[in-house]
């Protein structure tokens, strides 16, 4: 089981917001954004570059 961290909250508002807009995502350190948003896009189908 993963730790929670705060970005997970967010996951549904991310999903949908990925699937209609280009994003810039902003928070703090150890939020999350770094190790769960490439995998939550990935598995959405979403190609990063």
């Amino acid at each position: 089981m993963q730790n929670l961290l705060p970005i997970d909250s967010l996951k549904l508002d991310f999903l949908k917001a990925l699937q209609t807009s280009h994003l810039v995502i902003e928070a703090e350190t150890g939020s999350g954004k770094s190790t769960r948003l490439p995998l939550w896009a990935a598995e959405s189908g979403r190609v990063l570059v």
